[in-house]
């Protein structure tokens, strides 16, 4: 995700960073069927929960759909009292609460504002993923 972070390296040839993300979709395309168990996604979630605390780490975690806005997801690291706002094309938007996602992204230093359904008012951190894919 060049455009996310500041530690691309400048100059990098528009060929490098096009092989580097054509790999990054082949991996996460073979990821998709490695057979994920509960243990895996557990193991994976409770690793997970710590980044948000930290802008500009990555995060690989299962995550249960809260809330939803048009461009994105409110969502809660399983296992943990963690949530995060994920932005996301409209169709994936639309997806249900209770919904389970694997996310793999970036933690970004941007905080968002936001309200549940009885008024109560939070934060939490902006996720930036090109990497999601639901959990049946």
């Amino acid at each position: 995700m060049p455009q996310s972070t500041k530690r691309t390296a400048p100059g990098a040839p528009a060929e490098v960073v096009k092989a580097c993300a054509e790999a990054a979709d082949k991996l996460f395309t073979d990821m998709k069927g490695v057979g994920w168990t509960a243990e895996h996604l557990a193991a994976v979630s409770k690793l997970a929960a710590p980044q948000l605390d930290h802008s500009g780490r990555g995060i690989v975690g299962l995550a249960t759909v809260m809330g939803n806005a048009p461009d994105a997801l409110w969502m809660q690291v399983e296992g943990s009292d963690k949530r995060f706002v994920v932005k996301v094309s409209p169709a994936v938007a639309q997806e249900p609460r209770g919904s389970h996602w694997l996310v793999l992204g970036l933690v970004t230093g941007n905080i968002a504002q936001i309200k549940d359904n009885h008024g109560n008012a939070s934060q939490c951190r902006v996720l930036v993923s090109h990497y999601m894919f639901k959990v049946q």
